[in-house]
């Protein structure tokens, strides 16, 4: 059940695949002036280090400064909320 996180932000674009709580790549690059085109370049660079295709992921949250723009994602959410979430899969025992 592999799953992707893309955050879009004003300097930096940043995305994650993960499968069973484990992370299994990541991929960080400057955003420049297409939201669309940095969503597109992250999502690939980060796939390629693993086995999986875009249409094998089961699903994609897109976050940060151009959550909104990211097409391809099935749902987009504030960053303070995927803070909380990343918190706790750090440091489950956080309240």
């Amino acid at each position: 059940m592999p799953v992707l996180g893309i955050d879009v932000g004003a300097a930096t674009t940043k995305a994650v695949v993960m499968a069973d709580g484990e992370i299994l790549s990541w991929y960080i690059m400057q955003t420049g002036h297409d939201i669309n085109e940095a969503s597109e370049t992250v999502i690939s660079q980060t796939l390629a280090k693993t086995t999986f295709s875009k249409d094998e992921l089961d699903y994609i949250v897109s976050t940060g400064y151009g959550r909104n723009g990211v097409r391809f994602a099935n749902k987009a959410i504030t960053e303070i909320l995927c803070h909380a979430k990343g918190a706790y899969w750090m440091m489950p025992e956080t309240r």
